[in-house]
């Protein structure tokens, strides 16, 4: 009987643990982590800026590892029941690592009570030959302050001024320095920031114009006033859908990024897994993806000759405008529908 209730017991304890109700040390709830041997920042619950839905904001634990060589990588991290995995980011909502990079433990080298010290045990590999990683955290978020306004609010009320597109485009397209957030709203006072990255404003001539901001993540804290977000890209839309017919002179073979930047000066070109390619907005669903082929290094626009164009979902493209919401794309007038 004694040895049958020991082997029961044994049982309910693998059961448990297979279960997931051991609770060992997790990632922290909240806040920007940050290890400099090696360089690394981790944003826990960070808004996803890649995957924007309607009225909803994706939480996840991302973050970004700079090697010695330069190179970088973003990534996912899960840290539950004491488990870590780190793994290459995913633009998809998945509870899953496609592609995991390094695996290990987590625990807190501080007090449970203080909770300011979470310490990475890297097991399977290691990063520039680190293998126990210290973050400490060094900022609540997001950086906006009095600029960030509820996701939920849409442009059409929150927006009172408007704007000559013509202004604009000579204030934010034109040469000089990135601006900061606080300059940026002394010229054109800021009523609408969503918390995926960027600031709307309503145009005169219709539509909106989007400002993209880089760093829009504290990384040392919200009281850093040189920790301000800086403008990293513009998007401007009207009303009117752009069809991707207007790309039809676009050729694989002859035509070159600067025929493509040409048709869309927007256009945003990123270099991701070894390809370079550029993404051009079609309508609230599609974007333009064209992969461009390069030898060495990337040189100018007219050095990069298209290979391939194909339709991209807009809000799975790795590229800033696939994180505007959908109630910030104007629509298209009724009358205009045909």
């Amino acid at each position: 009987m004694r040895r049958r209730l020991s082997v029961i017991i044994l049982v309910l304890l693998i059961l448990i643990s297979l279960n997931g109700c051991y609770y060992g040390p997790q990632m922290p709830l909240s806040g920007v982590w940050k290890s400099d041997t090696p360089n690394m920042y981790v944003y826990v619950n960070m808004p996803d800026p890649f995957n924007p839905r309607e009225h909803y904001t994706y939480e996840r634990t991302s973050g970004e590892i700079f090697y010695q060589d330069g190179t970088n990588v973003r990534v996912d991290i899960n840290g539950k029941f004491g488990q870590l995995m780190i793994a290459k980011y995913s633009n998809d909502i998945s509870t899953t690592f496609e592609e995991i990079l390094y695996e290990g433990t987590i625990k807190w080298r501080s007090k449970e009570s203080e909770n300011d010290t979470l310490v990475l045990i890297i097991e399977e590999g290691d990063i520039d030959g680190y293998t126990e990683i210290e973050l400490k955290r060094v900022g609540d978020g997001v950086f906006y302050k009095e600029y960030l306004t509820q996701d939920e609010i849409y442009p059409t009320n929150a927006l009172t001024n408007e704007y000559d597109i013509s202004e604009l485009k000579e204030y934010f397209e034109i040469g000089g320095e990135k601006q900061t957030i606080s300059e940026v709203n002394e010229r054109f006072p800021i009523e609408l920031t969503r918390s995926n990255g960027y600031t709307v404003y309503k145009v005169k001539e219709g539509g909106y114009y989007y400002v993209f901001w880089e760093r829009p993540w504290s990384e040392i804290g919200d009281e850093d006033e040189n920790n301000e977000p800086s403008v990293y890209s513009t998007l401007y839309l009207s009303e009117q859908y752009r069809d991707e017919e207007i790309f039809d002179e676009i050729e694989a073979g002859s035509s070159t990024a600067a025929d493509v930047l040409n048709i869309d000066p927007y256009a945003e070109m990123i270099y991701q897994n070894e390809k370079l390619c550029s993404y051009s907005y079609l309508n609230a669903y599609e974007v333009l993806r064209i992969e461009y082929s390069f030898s060495g290094d990337i040189g100018e626009a007219d050095t990069l000759t298209v290979m391939e164009k194909r339709i991209y979902d807009r809000r799975n493209a790795p590229a800033k405008l696939s994180s505007l919401l959908l109630i910030d794309i104007p629509v298209k007038p009724f009358d205009a529908a045909e």
